[in-house]
């Protein structure tokens, strides 16, 4: 359903071209659950803990959707030096798994990173931190994105990180 939407969108747009398509570590199928408030969907099951600090993030159904990589995907050429933007509800490491190639063209990530576990699997901020350093890129910058309004801890930090 948002798919429908990012299409009505880019038909105004020659210059860009969506794919339906979930990105991971490996090519399939999977289910996304689909939020109320459409940016909390992940493929990754919601805990408590995001629940209690967004209320209006619960997940109201499920959508099947085919997986891919990176990897298989990306349309860049030996010459080509791109950023890449990962915001996949805790799914980040497993994009970062799939696009091993693909990161040899990328000279900036940008991803989520949560301090508290949000959704069942993902990565922390630590792993997040080694799993981009050990792809070639060390952290440069760190936003906060997502609080507790109640004491005002950070729960998510956007990271930008740069090849090194």
């Amino acid at each position: 359903s948002a798919f429908a939407i990012l299409s009505h969108h880019l038909a105004k747009d020659a210059n860009w071209t969506a794919h339906n398509v979930a990105i991971g570590a490996d090519s399939g199928e999977s289910v996304i659950n689909v939020s109320r408030n459409s940016y909390s969907s992940s493929i990754l099951p919601m805990l408590d803990n995001h629940r209690r600090f967004a209320p209006d993030c619960e997940y109201i159904g499920e959508e099947r959707v085919k997986v891919t990589t990176l990897d298989e995907t990306a349309r860049l050429t030996n010459t080509d030096r791109g950023m890449l933007k990962i915001d996949t509800q805790g799914y980040e490491h497993f994009v970062i798994a799939g696009a091993r190639r693909t990161l040899d063209r990328v000279f900036l990530i940008e991803c989520e990173l949560s301090l508290i576990p949000l959704y069942s699997g993902q990565y922390l901020i630590g792993d997040m931190i080694t799993s981009c350093s050990a792809a070639g890129f060390r952290p440069v910058c760190f936003e906060r994105e997502f609080s507790d309004s109640h004491t005002g801890y950070a729960l998510q930090v956007n990271g930008l990180f740069c090849r090194a």
